[in-house]
């Protein structure tokens, strides 16, 4: 339901009632709520509202069953919003964020940054002024992500108390709107595959030549 209509289904807190057990289901709505204030400041990428029925179709042709291993790279995107939606706000976001962009491009960390920039301009169609957008909060969330993996993220304390600790509220403008427009990106990116019909994109290498072009002064 939130990526047809993101923001419109919250289950945050939630249990699921049963004869024997009662699992605590808790996924919140807040990724994709938020990617709207992107969308509606930037213009751009722009978040649709699709058919539940065409997501349907689309969710069952990627997810079988209640698989619990990933088989195909959209669904490993769909399990990292799953996690992403089951915890608080937190730096892990950033890691399961950026996992959904890999498993979404077919990339791996050890591949060129340019080439996630690359594909994911490619897949929303961005012109100039946009894939220059992409890039740049690419590279804050690829820059935060290697941060919290490797070492050097400033780390807050978990009380996140700005009264205690002005800087707290710099920390969190700065990663929360990364992490927005991480969001944006990668659900209207998914929601392009949907649209075209297609479970998960396919990316292949072209070579091109440039011809050379002969002229007299050449043959003398």
């Amino acid at each position: 339901m939130n990526i047809a209509a993101p923001g419109s289904c919250n289950f945050y807190r939630a249990m699921l009632l049963g004869d024997k057990i009662e699992p605590n289901v808790s996924l919140s709505h807040h990724a994709f709520e938020s990617l709207h204030f992107v969308s509606l400041k930037e213009k751009w990428p722009s978040i649709a509202f699709l058919t539940l029925d065409q997501v349907i179709v689309w969710y069952r042709a990627i997810r079988q069953g209640a698989l619990q291993i990933p088989s195909n790279p959209m669904e490993r995107v769909l399990f990292s919003l799953f996690h992403i939606s089951k915890i608080d706000m937190s730096p892990v976001e950033v890691v399961w964020l950026f996992y959904a962009f890999e498993s979404l491009l077919q990339t791996s960390v050890d591949q060129n940054f340019a080439l996630i920039v690359k594909r994911l301009c490619l897949l929303l169609e961005a012109d100039d002024k946009q894939s220059s957008l992409v890039r740049k909060w690419m590279r804050e969330l690829y820059d935060l992500r290697s941060a919290i993996v490797h070492g050097g993220y400033q780390i807050t304390h978990p009380m996140h108390d700005a009264g205690l600790d002005k800087r707290v509220i710099d920390s969190f403008v700065r990663e929360t709107r990364a992490t927005d427009y991480g969001y944006a990106l990668l659900i209207s990116a998914v929601q392009k595959a949907i649209v075209k019909g297609w479970k998960y994109p396919r990316f292949a290498e072209v070579i091109e030549g440039e011809q050379i072009t002969v002229t007299n002064d050449a043959l003398q």
